[in-house]
């Protein structure tokens, strides 16, 4: 469980803190959102796709096939997907909307190690200045922001275009099929329709790269659809072993009854 707490000299002067690799606050996480200066390494790895939210669509990595699970780490925290999205990186630290509509520097501090002794990064200096560390993680959360707001534009061009149509997905699980709902992809046919002075605009505002790392992304939707298989397989696996040993996993608890 998350503890977020607003980062001020009255709390944490004299303090220091040292991250955890632990990623269980993304366990639920089936997409991610991306920007685009990341997608030439998440086209390699993530299905991209885009999802509808308050302010259009938004341009997401698909971590996930069942809409709560996020295949690429582990139940206890660690993160064995090939690519680390820039969400996550700057984890426990991130900014938080206020009351004022100002954006406040947060950690969670219960995903970090946080220390009275010089065991890891200061969060000030002796004279009360933001340490260069702490300086370090504010920058680039703001830098992050950024790069959203940019994407979110760039959204809104490819709705204006007319570019954005539905993605519709069918895992084949056995002899039963899954559709998945809710994903959007850049029409490919549209796309070449375009006339050279829209396709021109398109491609001046950084457009043309992340149709293209959409539509290239495509082919990694059948990648995930095996893990997806391969982790149900492993678990039941791993349920078939309890019962060997007359164990049943209920609600994550063991019972000996059948000894």
């Amino acid at each position: 469980m998350s503890n977020i707490c607003a980062i001020s000299k009255d709390r944490y002067q004299g303090k220091s803190w040292r991250a955890v690799a632990d990623y269980r606050h993304t366990l639920k996480e089936a997409i991610v959102p991306l920007v685009a200066s990341e997608l030439p390494g998440a086209v390699l790895h993530y299905p991209i796709a885009f999802v509808t939210s308050e302010k259009g669509h938004q341009l997401v990595g698909v971590q996930g096939i069942d809409a709560s699970s996020n295949l690429q780490v582990t139940s206890r925290g660690k993160w064995i997907g090939s690519y680390l999205p820039k969400a996550y990186r700057l984890h426990p630290f991130m900014l938080v909307g206020t009351t004022e509509g100002n954006k406040a520097l947060c950690i969670d501090e219960n995903a970090a190690l946080i220390s009275d002794k010089e065991e890891g990064e200061a969060f000030f200096l002796a004279d009360g200045e933001v340490s260069p560390k702490l300086s370090e993680k504010l920058q680039a959360l703001a830098e992050l922001e950024k790069e959203k707001a940019g994407m979110e534009a760039l959204c809104s061009v490819f709705a204006e275009l007319e570019l954005i149509e539905p993605w519709e997905i069918v895992v084949t699980k056995g002899n039963e099929q899954k559709r998945l709902e809710g994903l959007f992809k850049i029409s490919e046919t549209r796309l070449n329709a375009l006339p050279p002075d829209k396709l021109g605009a398109l491609r001046d505002v950084g457009g043309l790269v992340v149709a293209y790392c959409q539509l290239l992304s495509m082919q990694n939707m059948q990648k995930l659809a095996k893990q997806h298989l391969d982790r149900e397989k492993a678990e039941q696996e791993a349920n078939k072993n309890l019962q060997s040993f007359g164990l049943n996993a209920n609600d994550g608890l063991l019972s000996f009854d059948n000894l």
